[in-house]
């Protein structure tokens, strides 16, 4: 029986570290996920938009309300004027991109 708490002690002991650092990368990973929903949604003309799969979709052709607090969007998507809302898009990885959770056919 001592043998066996032993064993199970030991093996506790050598797996705990590894458990820490899964920790560790679970709470670094749920911070940059809520800095970026806390960033600040920066949109212009010109800036480019993907849809949440990576696909482009187009260019900023106007942005639609106050600039600390844009409604939508304009963007021309197979040569006709399309409105997104802006509760749709986020920022992207990179500066230059905004994403919107609208896939290209919603779009249409």
């Amino acid at each position: 029986m001592k043998i066996k708490l032993l064993i199970a002690a030991a093996v506790v002991a050598t797996s705990a570290p590894a458990l820490a650092d899964d920790v560790v990368e679970v709470q670094k990973a749920t911070a940059a996920t809520q800095e970026a929903a806390a960033a600040p949604l920066k949109l212009r003309a010109g800036q480019m938009v993907y849809s949440a799969d990576g696909s482009r979709i187009g260019r900023i052709y106007a942005v639609v309300g106050e600039k600390d607090a844009p409604e939508a969007i304009r963007i021309i998507v197979d040569s006709q004027m399309v409105v997104i809302p802006a509760d749709t898009l986020s920022p992207g990885e990179k500066s230059s991109r905004t994403v919107t959770s609208l896939d290209k056919n919603e779009l249409k």
